[in-house]
């Protein structure tokens, strides 16, 4: 887990079975990145180059030699329930300031009934009040915590978003240090979840899509 000025992030090491280093055609830094894969050769993480970045650290030698697939590994036969027990049993995994426990928000199938316990400190409300809500949020500049999860890594960020605009059925917005981008018809379920916290109790907002997976949490900022 790592953690920092309004950023987290988590993963689950056994969901992580190779990585590879690419590199662009041109000089563009956003070309060179470093991509996490599943057992199913499917996409978890992926890393790029800015502006900012030192040139030439995608091309140590050991950064090279740890993106080699090694020898046969075991494929995990841990449960997410084993996964998920260990990630928040580790303190910076919790991010310090997040609203919500990280196996609230992992990306996993959920039945009727785990949504309806999911969501038994809050209530379902109406998809459609979640782009307006947004649309809200950005016309503030307000702030927003999003948590992001896909079944291997989670990832919390808090930014001041300030743009909004819907196009091809998807939601996006901007911020100073970030963006956020929803597509509204893959999202069925929304709870909006009471939680306890330090400072009292928090509320969340937790969307779920067609098999019941979370896809994201919004929370307020910390502060």
């Amino acid at each position: 887990a790592v953690s920092g000025p309004g950023i987290g992030l988590a993963a689950a090491i056994d969901r992580l079975a190779s990585r590879s280093i690419e590199h662009g055609g041109d000089d563009g830094r956003g070309r060179h990145r470093l991509r996490w894969l599943d057992w199913n050769g499917e996409e978890l993480f992926r890393l790029a180059l800015t502006e900012q970045s030192n040139w030439s650290c995608f091309r140590a030698r050991l950064v090279w030699q740890w993106s080699q697939r090694a020898g046969p590994r075991p494929v995990c036969a841990g449960t997410d329930d084993s996964l998920l027990a260990a990630v928040s049993r580790q303190p910076a995994a919790r991010f310090d300031w997040c609203a919500s426990s990280p196996t609230d928000a992992w990306h996993r199938p959920y039945s009727d009934a785990h949504l309806q316990v999911a969501c038994r400190q809050g209530r379902l409300i109406d998809p459609t009040l979640v782009a307006p809500f947004l649309e809200v949020i950005a016309d503030q500049a307000g702030g927003l915590r999003v948590l992001l999860g896909n079944g291997g890594v989670l990832f919390q960020h808090e930014a001041d978003f300030y743009t909004f605009r819907v196009a091809d059925g998807r939601v996006r917005m901007r911020g100073s240090t970030g963006s956020f981008e929803l597509q509204q018809d893959a999202v069925t379920h929304v709870c909006v979840v009471h939680a306890a916290a330090e400072a009292g109790m928090q509320r969340h907002i937790q969307l779920f899509d067609d098999r019941r997976r979370c896809v994201a949490t919004l929370a307020a900022p910390l502060a």
